[in-house]
């Protein structure tokens, strides 16, 4: 039981770490393109999906090199997580309270905040999230003995 949820704990915590990790490399190519709007959503899509998909990968390396307790909840708990957290990000968005536009009227620039493609920002990083932790289980995941 304790090795069980040991288990879960490594994971969560192995999840959280990979993906903010990935997502520093990941999205640094946005530095560079950060004048253009239109590019942020596919960009937010990449990243997002990058990142789980990498995410699962290290858990399941974890898996078959140590003692590791796997099981499909324990893959779907971090990610339920960064998801919900995702619909959050969507929602105050929606609601005109998101981070950029926070960022944007702190630093004058309230006139270039654009909601629609914050919207849609938010809806591509959900989608990337989606899509990454699905192909990381089909390519991972799929050939391993889970509990």
């Amino acid at each position: 039981m304790i090795r069980i949820l040991l288990s879960y704990v490594v994971i969560i915590v192995v999840v959280l770490v990979v993906t903010n990790l990935v997502a520093a490399l990941a999205l640094l190519p946005m530095f560079f393109l950060r004048g253009k709007k239109n590019v942020l959503p596919v960009c937010r899509l990449l990243s997002e999906g990058l990142e789980a998909f990498a995410a699962v990968g290290v858990v399941a390396w974890l898996y078959a090199h140590t003692s590791l307790r796997l099981s499909y909840l324990a893959l779907l708990l971090p990610f339920l997580g960064i998801i919900l957290n995702g619909f959050g990000r969507l929602d105050a968005a929606k609601q005109g309270r998101s981070g950029p536009l926070r960022l944007m009227a702190s630093h004058g620039e309230l006139d270039a905040y654009d909601q629609t493609n914050d919207i849609q920002t938010e809806r591509f990083a959900i989608a990337g999230t989606v899509a990454g932790y699905l192909g990381g289980l089909v390519t991972f995941v799929g050939k391993l003995p889970l509990v």
